[in-house]
């Protein structure tokens, strides 16, 4: 998967690069590259608590004001992974995957209050959360409530799941890019890597 950057902040698949990762992460080290670890759980439970729900919240807001899925964009933005800001717009942006595999750092779409579609209106998405584990999600949840953490039935309730989609994969690294270099996606990672594997 490509994976767009967002500010200095790049992810990208180690696995996919052509070399191997310990090589990649070495060559890039030497280029200036910062290799760090987001753990989008650890993340997202630090919003508990001290983000303030407001619906249509700019995303320039996050992480003090957040909503259901400006939260979600706001956490893989920390990765160095860019996404849309609509739920609609997210559950369209990769492929889904089965409930039965969902881990930490998936993300589910249910129906909700105002439900935007592509084309079928019964395919509608209103709210998005965080798993946190396999059993457990992190949502910004609505007014007075803020950011909570509750069980993957809880978060269903009496919402229609949509779908589960995985942006990031255990080979995904994520890096801060130095001032020298201009990387707007992860293939310019890829690109850099390549040139440089055999000097």
């Amino acid at each position: 998967m490509q994976y767009r950057a967002v500010g200095k902040r790049c992810a990208i698949d180690l696995s996919d690069t052509g070399v191997s990762e310990q090589e990649a992460a070495e060559i890039l080290e030497r280029l200036g590259f910062i290799q760090i670890q987001v753990d989008l759980s650890v993340l997202a439970r630090g919003r508990i608590g001290e983000s303030i729900y407001h619906r249509g919240v700019s995303i320039l807001e996050a992480p003090g004001v957040v909503d259901c899925s400006s939260l979600i964009k706001w956490l893989f933005a920390q990765k160095g992974i860019w996404l849309p800001r609509l739920c609609v717009q997210q559950y369209m942006y990769t492929e889904s995957i089965c409930v039965e595999q969902i881990q930490a750092g998936d993300v589910l779409y249910t129906s909700g209050v105002l439900n935007l579609y592509d084309q079928d209106p019964s395919h509608g998405v209103g709210h998005v959360g965080l798993a946190t584990s396999e059993t457990t999600v992190v949502h910004a949840v609505g007014k007075n409530r803020g950011v909570k953490e509750v069980s993957l039935e809880r978060f269903y309730g009496a919402r229609k799941l949509q779908g589960i989609r995985r942006f990031s994969k255990e080979t995904t690294a994520t890096f801060i890019v130095p001032e020298s270099h201009i990387v707007e996606w992860s293939d310019d990672i890829k690109w850099l890597l390549l040139k440089h594997v055999s000097k």
